[in-house]
């Protein structure tokens, strides 16, 4: 009978572990989501891309910045509904060569921050995480007005850094990661559209 409860527990133990580690994440950091790199021009983007798998393209979305510069941003989903991946590109109107990778979003709960931090967190444990480093700054409202936003910035912003979107539902009061972004310095093309 001990036999037969450790060769069951043994079994289990080796059925499970494969499944745990089949889970891919994707390592956030100050310039970069996995393979996904701030300054990448397109070609090396596509190529980044196939390793991450986002999935489907969905659309994209054009806004005019100072300067005559145009920031254009990528949308992909995996399954119905479901966003994974938006590439924003910044750069020259008119001459798509100039446009360089310049914000990376995941909606991915499986992507981590080096403390930890993943889209699903709460608030108070992203504040545990980053303490001082982290600020956040005024609640923006959802096009339906039902959802609330509130960006984080991590780290200094003259340099490259996070941004943790916390939301919530206005009959909700808790407030929890929606996506976290990576964005060069200065960019201000509001997180939310």
């Amino acid at each position: 009978m001990k036999r037969l409860i450790a060769v069951s527990a043994v079994l289990v133990v080796a059925l499970t572990a494969p499944a745990a580690s089949a889970v891919k994440h994707n390592r956030i950091a100050m310039s970069a989501i996995g393979p996904l790199r701030l300054g990448m021009d397109q070609a090396a983007e596509r190529k980044a891309l196939r390793q991450l798998r986002p999935g489907s393209f969905r659309s994209y979305q054009d806004t005019d910045v100072k300067g005559g510069l145009v920031y254009r941003e990528y949308s992909y989903y995996r399954g119905y509904g479901v966003d994974s991946y938006d590439v924003g590109f910044l750069g020259q109107r008119g001459h798509p060569r100039s446009m360089r990778v310049a914000r990376i979003i995941t909606f991915v709960a499986a992507d981590r921050t080096a403390v930890g931090a993943h889209v699903g967190t709460s608030e108070d444990s992203v504040r545990r995480m980053y303490r001082s480093a982290m600020h956040c700054g005024q609640i923006i409202y959802g096009a339906s007005r039902v959802v609330l936003y509130k960006p984080c910035p991590v780290g200094a912003a003259s340099k490259r850094h996070i941004v943790v979107l916390l939301s919530r539902n206005v009959v909700d009061s808790v407030w929890k990661v929606d996506r976290i972004a990576v964005q060069e310095p200065g960019l201000k093309v509001p997180i939310v559209q």
